[in-house]
Order: structure tokens, then C-alpha cells, then sequence
């Protein structure tokens, strides 16, 4: 015997229909959106550890929105600029989005082959003005799919019948049914049946090094925006610093034109230098302003919210060394061949193709299942009154096979085509995605190399610069130069001082484009904070 009875129907019906009501109210949305997150989030980190080593903080509540703009100023390093883009960036959050919805889709498909639970109840009423009749039916099980192309069932189906007349009578049958079906030709073995999951599986490592590479990609953008902040910033400083030179200058030059050593048209030079050298300071702090409101894009702040940037770190930047490359251009691409998770995700993509182009030519087999089904009923009238007894020898069964032979195979065979293209078509991007990799390493190493020798440059016409007006200013002492040379001098070293800083800036932000397109650029864990030093010293390291 499988089942009985039991002592009393009282409880076992009220824990049935305290199940019923349990079933029927279900969960409350909020614990839906929660036990969402909580296995999407251990999926994430499961993928993170396999495909990164490490697990960088990922959360759909990261995202802070746009903040509303306060009345004081914020005075901003490199590092609170960082952490201000993570969590305010519009265009970052679509990329934890995406992260986000490809393991949620993962974990459907890892749920399509758990054992699945249902229970169905149906109820009816018919009858006419003598006669009437209630049903209710009721079923519940498991079923499960396997990664070889089996589907089980398991069930059990209770009918229970009562008749509304004068004399009310009651019917009740049960029964446990074992249903089986496998494919043996077309559809069998898990690299067929299992393809849906091991690509959803696949998705979400293509998903973790898409959002990696979103978050160094972020930290470069910021990083950059910040830096040329800083620049607009030197230049304004530099101005403001010109402008005291030059009304110095200009009073000089009065007291001079005053007592007659000097002509009037000097004194007047001199006079539109001043003008021009104020203009220099307005169109500066007005392209500071501009590149401020740069930033707060970048930043994901209001246009409203006034900052600051903690000029600072220019000193610092100004300090760490400046020197070549320690690894030449065809080292670089290697490095990068081997380091960027993009291409790795394009490299996958090409073995992703090749499986869709087995499977689609699987389809062009014959269609071959077998079935089978065991049902254990209820024995007979007599003991019908009690639905949950079995008697196993009752069993009957049931067994058979569907072929469907290959006779019309159009769309599959077009299917099979199109996916031996589409395979060839993966395996000729991933060629031209390797070769635009190595044109892009190969310029961003011209451009670092560029970009240092500029720098030596500019320090060496920057000591030039300075030597000139302080020659400049002793020889108009005794009269051997004009007015004109002076400012000619001041305004080329003006120039020099703020070609030094946009030189310095420049070979920054081109060694970190340099670090991310041969793809071994570092971003902290619980946000995107890219330490400069740091990265000097381990591309080196690498080198």
C-alpha cells in the first residue's frame, strides 16, 4: 500500500486547506523583487570569481539617480570624482542593467531543468431543475527537464463527484501517474538539449567582462574629464599670473614714459597688453566653467551644483615620473591580444557559432521520441470513497514511439545554411576585431611616445620662455629693448606654461588610454578609482 487514510480526515483537511490558501495568496511582490536579486547577485559573483579572480561590488542600488543640487560647493579629488560617477552615471547604470537582466535570464533557464513543482485545482457545477452534479478535480506533481532531452512527470490527479438530489451521492478516484519521453535522434545529448543553458551560462560571462570593461572605461572617461579640468585650471592660473606681470609691467613702463625715457606708443603697447592679457583671463575662466559642466556630465550631476576641484593633485601629477614606455609597440599587442576582455567575448562568440551550426544541423535529422506512462488508479468502486489509497499490482501501463522522418526539412535546412554563414561571418569579425586591436594598440603606443616627447619639449621652451623675459626685463632697464619685447616675451611664456601643463595632461590621459586598450588597467573593487601611480608602475611591471 502507498497511502492510507490516516486516523483523522479533520486535520489532514485543515492543513489542506490552510495549503490551499497559502497557494492561492502567494508571495508579496516586494519578496519576488528580493529573492530576484539575492540569486541574480550570487550568480554575478559566482561568474566574477571564474572570469576576473575577484568580485568588484555590483548592485542595481548602486545607483543613486541624479542627486539634487545642494547650495554649497563641492570640493572634488580624483577619487570623490570616481566614486560620484558610479554612482550617478545614467549611461553606467544601463551597464549594470545589462549585467543584471542576463544572469535573471540565467536563472530561468537553470530553473527550466530543476524538478518543478504544480498543483491545478478546478472546480464545475451542471445540471438541470431535477439534477445536479459538482466536480472538483485537483492534481499536483513534479517534472523536470534533463540535459540529455528527457521530460519526466510525476503526478498525482484526485476527481471527487457529488451528486445534489434528494439522496446526495459522493464519487472520488485518484491516481499516480509516471509519465517519460526521450528523444534518440534528433534532440539527444546534452550538447543538443542542453545548448539553451549552457548559452545563458555563457551570456552572463560575456555580460561580466562587457560590465568590466564598462567599468575601466568609466574610470578612463572620468579620469581624463578630471584632468583636463585640471588644465583649465592651470590656465587660468597662468593668466591671472600673466595679467600681474603685465599691469606690473605697464606701471613700469608709465613711470618711464612719465619722466620721458620711454615714447608714448610704448606706454600704449603696453596698455593693450594689459587689455589682452584681462581677455585672457575671461575666455580662461569661462573655458574653466565649460569644462567644469563637462565634468558634472561625466559625473552624472545637475548642471546646477557648483564644484570644485582640488588643484592639488596637478602638483602631484606634476611630480610622478615622466618617461617612455618600457614595452614596445608589437609587446603591446600581444598584451592586449591576450588581456582585452572584448575580444575574449568575440573569440567566445566565434565557438558560439560553431555550436548553433551542429545544432541547426541536428535539426535536419529524423524525429525520433519514446514515451512511456505508468498510472497507478484508485482499485475500484468499493474503495473509490477513499482517494488516497493505491494498490500497485492495479498499475497499467503504457509505452510507444513518434518518428517524424526527415521528408520536409525547407526551414531547417535554411536554418543550417544561415548558421553556417553567421558562422562564418563570427569568424571574419573576430579577424577584423583582432586587427582594429592591434591598429588601435599600435596608435595609442605612437601617441604615448608622441606625447612624452612633446613634454620634453615644452619643459625645455618653457626654460627658454622664462629666460627671455627676465633677460628681456634687464635689457629694458638700460633701454636696449622696446616695450614690445617685453610683452612679446611675457606672452611666449605664458604660451610655454600653458603648453608645459596640456603637455603634461596630454601624456596622462594618453599612457591611460594606452593601459585600457592593451587592457591591463586597474579599477578598484567597490568602485572605479584608478590609481595613477599605481598603474605607472605596474605597466612596467608588465613591460
Amino acid at each position: 500500500m502507498i497511502g492510507s487514510e490516516g486516523r483523522s480526515a479533520r486535520p489532514w483537511r485543515h492543513r489542506v486547506l490552510a495549503g490551499l490558501l497559502a497557494g492561492i495568496a502567494g508571495c508579496s511582490s516586494d519578496y519576488y523583487r528580493k529573492d530576484a536579486d539575492s540569486e541574480v547577485y550570487t550568480i554575478v559573483k559566482e561568474k566574477q570569481v571564474a572570469v576576473l579572480g575577484e568580485t568588484p561590488a555590483f548592485s542595481l542600488d548602486d545607483f543613486g539617480g541624479t542627486p539634487a543640487p545642494t547650495g554649497a560647493v563641492l570640493l572634488l579629488n580624483l577619487h570623490a570624482c570616481q566614486r560620484l560617477a558610479v554612482k550617478h552615471s545614467r549611461s553606467f547604470q544601463n551597464e549594470r542593467e545589462a549585467l543584471y537582466l542576463a544572469a535573471l535570464s540565467l536563472t530561468g533557464d537553470r530553473h527550466a531543468y530543476a524538478p518543478q513543482l504544480f498543483a491545478r485545482i478546478a472546480g464545475s457545477l451542471r445540471g438541470d431543475k431535477e439534477r445536479s452534479t459538482g466536480a472538483l478535480d485537483s492534481s499536483g506533481g513534479v517534472r523536470k527537464a534533463w540535459l540529455w532531452g528527457l521530460s519526466s512527470t510525476v503526478s498525482i490527479a484526485n476527481t471527487l463527484l457529488r451528486s445534489f438530489t434528494s439522496n446526495p451521492q459522493d464519487a472520488a478516484s485518484s491516481a499516480i501517474n509516471v509519465a517519460i519521453t526521450q528523444p534518440l535522434l534528433r534532440g539527444f545529448g546534452p550538447d543538443i538539449a542542453g545548448e539553451r543553458l549552457t548559452q545563458s551560462e555563457r551570456n552572463v560571462v560575456y555580460a561580466v567582462r562587457s560590465f568590466e570593461h564598462a567599468r575601466r572605461a568609466l574610470a578612463v572617461d572620468v579620469t581624463q574629464a578630471y584632468l583636463r579640468a585640471l588644465q583649465l585650471y592651470d590656465s587660468v592660473k597662468n593668466a591671472e599670473a600673466n595679467l600681474t606681470s603685465t599691469r606690473t609691467n605697464f606701471n613700469r613702463i608709465a613711470a618711464h614714459a612719465e619722466s620721458g625715457r620711454v615714447p608714448l606708443f610704448q606706454l600704449d603697447q603696453a596698455k593693450t597688453s594689459v587689455l589682452s592679457a584681462e581677455e585672457s583671463v575671461n575666455r580662461s575662466r569661462t573655458s574653466l566653467r565649460d569644462g567644469l559642466d563637462s565634468l558634472k556630465l561625466v559625473l552624472g550631476l545637475p548642471i546646477e551644483q557648483a564644484i570644485e576641484l582640488d588643484t592639488s593633485e596637478l602638483a602631484l601629477l606634476t611630480a610622478m615620473d615622466v618617461s617612455e614606455l618600457g614595452v614596445d609597440s608589437e609587446e603591446a599587442i600581444q598584451i592586449a591580444l591576450n588581456c582585452r576582455l572584448d575580444l575574449l567575448n568575440r573569440r567566445d562568440g566565434a565557438a558560439d557559432a560553431e555550436r548553433v551550426a551542429a545544432i541547426a544541423e541536428d535539426q535536419l535529422k529524423a524525429q525520433l521520441d519514446v514515451s512511456g506512462r505508468i498510472s497507478i488508479p484508485t482499485p475500484d468502486q468499493r474503495e473509490a470513497q477513499r482517494p488516497g489509497y493505491f494498490k500497485a499490482e492495479r498499475f497499467t501501463y503504457d509505452a510507444g514511439f513518434q518518428l517524424d522522418l526527415p521528408l520536409d526539412r525547407k526551414n531547417e535546412r535554411n536554418t543550417y545554411r544561415r548558421a553556417l554563414l553567421d558562422l562564418e561571418r563570427a569568424r571574419r569579425n573576430l579577424v577584423d576585431a583582432e586587427e582594429r586591436i592591434r591598429r588601435e594598440v599600435a596608435v595609442a603606443h605612437r601617441t604615448v611616445d608622441r606625447a612624452y616627447r612633446s613634454y620634453q619639449i615644452e619643459q625645455a621652451s618653457r626654460e627658454v620662455a622664462h629666460t627671455r623675459v627676465e633677460s628681456t626685463q634687464e635689457l629694458l632697464k638700460y633701454g636696449r629693448v622696446e616695450t614690445r619685447d617685453l610683452l612679446e616675451a611675457l606672452d611666449a611664456e605664458l604660451r610655454a606654461n600653458n603648453a608645459v601643463t596640456a603637455a603634461l595632461i596630454e601624456f596622462r590621459v594618453a599612457y591611460l588610454g594606452f593601459l585600457h586598450a592593451i587592457g591591463i588597467l586597474h579599477v578598484d573593487e567597490e568602485g572605479a578609482y584608478i590609481d595613477l601611480a599605481r598603474e605607472e608602475g605596474d605597466a612596467k611591471s608588465e613591460g
